[in-house]
């Protein structure tokens, strides 16, 4: 079936910088991007969005899910179709091959124990026939209702999972079904599931990108999508918000990753790279352990050092040195 949305709502729909592709439930949902760093991996991050929040959004077809038949449920599509942004959509009826597919579920966890503090923790290497993302935090699942569905699939009902797909990057997001699939999952038995497919996917800038996912970010996650975006992308002078999260990491984290060195060098004899090193020396972990940063090696093979800086005089001739040494080998 197919079926054109002219009036959507734009609350769910597909977005993508070059890099980074991104969920959109109204706010965003989960953002996807690759490691380049040597790897063909990628790394995922996800929305504190809840289960009931996303409930709210299925409600016109819900029903239908839990045992209704193809034609019930092709009946309430258009009126869920109208979340959706404009233009063309495939909707089929199908089963998620358990053999043939990695379920990816972002599993919250927090650094030394911080509840502050969310990990770096959603990775993969796309080697599945099918790549299906979890829109919600698998810490969200509750047991009970995982309990309830697989005795529902006991007693011989099908209740179906959605599942929205970009054919391009061959990404599938579950946009309802998280503890329908657990369930089946956990009874050996292929999920049956209504398959939304549409190449219709809005190309956004990369600091327009950034601007959106940058709350759902842990620090981790954040500094490497700096990285693979290069500083020449993004103006930090222009996006306060941004530069308040490269404070936050100045001032909470015990290492500075690299993948900051080169907006530092990039704004090298401003006030901001000096506001920034300010941030570093109110670093809560400076004058205890003392904080990991990274220096430009003198050897040519060696890209980066890494050193412990535990007071201001260090911050200071560490940031001169970044700046001379980067400049000198990498520009």
């Amino acid at each position: 079936m197919n079926i054109k949305v002219n009036n959507g709502q734009g609350i769910i729909r597909i977005i993508a910088s070059g890099m980074v592709e991104c969920l959109m439930i109204r706010r965003p949902a989960l953002a996807i991007w690759p490691d380049f760093q040597g790897s063909i991996g990628e790394y995922f991050s996800v929305s504190a969005h809840t289960q009931e929040e996303k409930k709210n959004f299925t409600n016109t077809i819900d029903h239908f899910l839990l045992q209704g038949s193809e034609d019930q449920i092709l009946s309430s599509i258009p009126d869920f179709m109208d979340l959706f942004a404009n233009g063309d959509y495939e909707i089929r009826f199908g089963d998620i091959d358990l053999q043939k597919t990695e379920f990816h579920k972002y599993h919250i966890s927090h650094y030394d124990g911080d509840p502050s503090k969310k990990v770096f923790y959603g990775s993969l290497y796309p080697y599945s026939e099918y790549e299906i993302f979890y829109t919600l935090h698998y810490n969200q699942i509750n047991t009970e209702r995982v309990d309830f569905y697989k005795k529902m699939i006991q007693d011989g009902a099908r209740p179906k999972a959605i599942i929205l797909s970009n054919p391009k990057s061959l990404r599938h997001y579950v946009l309802d079904g998280h503890h329908k699939i657990e369930a089946y999952t956990a009874l050996g038995i292929d999920v049956p599931a209504v398959f939304i497919t549409t190449e219709n996917i809005e190309s956004i800038s990369i600091p327009e990108m950034m601007d959106l996912i940058y709350p759902l970010l842990s620090n981790h996650e954040f500094e490497h999508l700096i990285s693979i975006n290069l500083p020449e992308s993004l103006d930090f002078l222009a996006k306060p918000e941004l530069t308040a999260v490269i404070d936050r990491i100045l001032q909470s984290e015990k290492k500075i990753s690299y993948y900051l060195n080169p907006v530092f060098v990039k704004y090298k004899n401003t006030t901001w790279l000096d506001e920034r090193m300010n941030s570093l020396k109110k670093n809560i972990h400076l004058s205890r352990e003392g904080v990991k940063m990274y220096e430009c090696s003198l050897q040519m093979h060696v890209r980066w050092n890494q050193i412990i800086v535990t007071h201001e005089a260090e911050i200071n001739h560490w940031i001169k040195n970044l700046i001379i040494h980067y400049r000198s080998q990498y520009e």
